[in-house]
């Protein structure tokens, strides 16, 4: 298999989480009876460092993917585009087991949200930073992925949009490191919560209460809704020292007998750190 549609030879395991998607919380062993029968989320983490490595493999791409990156006037941005989307082609490759990167199109919908146009059934999130790509994909499981980093600003205007009165009043009351990474937590995880539904910052996802502990928990929206969000400081993912959280929004409308999911985080080779094992 080339490199490109390889994931084992373009990323290293960083860990992995089995989550219940009916309590939405991670559960510490896998359960003996989801052994054979739990979905599985693959999210991919890029760092600047290894773009131009990852990026070096577009050949795989096709001529909607290079429009779609054209349209960035920006080379890092391009870059990070392009390694995004051949991150994302290896990853359906893994889940799959097609070899030929020809049978895979990719698209977006009119909002802007990609989607894998062929092989059907898949659901794709991206996101990017100045210093991080990521992207998750996942069979039959739609998706909303953020990362941000910790230069973000937390703006008075911002917080006014998207967060709760209760939420807006905790962050004033902490210490100014803990309120930036508070912050930070609330920010991806409404961000991905918006990118789930597609429907942007609304007031559904601008009311949810996040809890301050970070890994999985359960929400519902106003419509009953129902998803899991996965929270983590960046660093704790990759044992590095990367500055910057991240969230990922998992549906949890599971199909019957598919309760467990096993959500694995990859790291693309490119800079030296300790990885972490989870």
């Amino acid at each position: 298999m080339a490199a490109s549609h390889d994931l084992a030879a373009i990323s290293a395991p960083l860990g992995a989480f089995f989550i219940s998607l009916q309590s939405g919380r991670i559960v510490s062993e896998q359960p003996v009876e989801a052994a054979c029968c739990f979905q599985r989320v693959i999210c991919i983490l890029i760092p600047q460092a290894a773009r131009h490595r990852l990026a070096s493999l577009s050949s795989c791409l096709d001529d909607e993917d290079l429009r779609e990156i054209g349209r960035y006037r920006k080379r890092e941005r391009q870059l990070g585009m392009a390694a995004a989307r051949v991150a994302l082609r290896a990853s359906l490759c893994d889940l799959t087991g097609q070899r030929l990167p020809g049978d895979i199109a990719l698209g977006k919908t009119e909002t802007g949200k990609p989607v894998v146009v062929r092989p059907a059934g898949f659901h794709p999130s991206i996101s990017h930073t100045e210093r991080l790509d990521a992207v998750a994909v996942a069979e039959g499981i739609d998706l909303g992925l953020d990362v941000e980093s910790a230069d973000i600003a937390s703006a008075k205007p911002m917080l006014a949009a998207l967060l709760s009165q209760s939420e807006i009043h905790t962050l004033e009351k902490v210490e100014v490191d803990l309120s930036h990474d508070r912050f930070l937590k609330l920010w991806t995880v409404k961000e991905a919560l918006a990118k789930l539904t597609g429907e942007g910052l609304g007031e559904a996802v601008s009311g949810c209460e996040v809890p301050r502990h970070d890994g999985a928990f359960p929400h519902a929206d106003a419509d009953g809704h129902r998803c899991v969000v996965f929270s983590a400081r960046i660093a704790d993912l990759t044992g590095g020292r990367e500055r910057g959280r991240l969230a990922l929004a998992i549906d949890a409308r599971c199909r019957a007998g598919e309760d467990i999911v096993r959500l694995e985080f990859r790291l693309v080779h490119g800079m030296t750190l300790e990885r972490r094992v989870v």
